[in-house]
Order: C-alpha cells, then structure tokens, then sequence
C-alpha cells in the first residue's frame, strides 16, 4: 500500500512487473474511484490518497510488455460486518456495479 501512495498506481505497477517472471502473476488491490465512499476518504487525506478508475486498472494489458490480460475481482462492504466485513465477486474480466476495492491479477506471458 505504501508504495502506490509515494509514486502512484501506474508506476507502482510498472516497478513490480519487473519482478513477474513470463508465465508469472501480478496481484493488486486498489481503492475504486467511483466508489461513493472514496470521495469523503479523498477529500479527508487531500492528494495523499490516491484511488485507481476500473479503467487504469485494464490498461495495464496495453502499458506492460507481455502482459496477456487482467481478471479482477471486486471487494463490497458487506451488509452484516461481523464475521466477514467484505463480499468478493467471481475473478471476471470487467467490473460489475460499484465495489469499493479492485482486486487485479495481471498475467505475464
């Protein structure tokens, strides 16, 4: 988490793909933008906290050499928090509706 708040998601990531062997994997997880909470969060932390649009998230086949594509899974705030705070979708290739995070995977090649 520290290394996408110093330099940003898009960097972070390119650094990391270096180390992802071919046939290897790359597995992250962001804040969504467009989730309705991110906002507040944004606006209370002031620049130093920097959630990722779906769609940064699926460039990163066009911005990383022998990447072969992106699953994401998304993470929910779940209704009843006790015992499970969050609800995980399936591993699917787009986003459906607004999870609050993005799980990605980035397969090499």
């Amino acid at each position: 988490r520290r290394v996408l708040f110093r330099s940003g998601f898009e960097r972070s990531v390119k650094a990391l793909w270096n180390c992802v062997k071919p046939g290897g994997r790359l597995i992250g997880c962001v804040p969504n933008e467009y989730c309705p909470i991110t906002a507040k969060v944004k606006a209370r932390y002031s620049g130093l906290w920097m959630p990722v649009k779906p769609e940064e998230v699926f460039s990163l086949t066009s911005l990383l050499p022998d990447a072969a594509a992106v699953y994401v899974k998304g993470l929910t705030f779940a209704e009843e928090q006790e015992f499970l705070p969050m609800v995980a979708s399936p591993w699917q290739r787009e986003i459906s509706g607004t999870p609050n995070r993005i799980v990605f995977s980035v397969v090499r090649q």
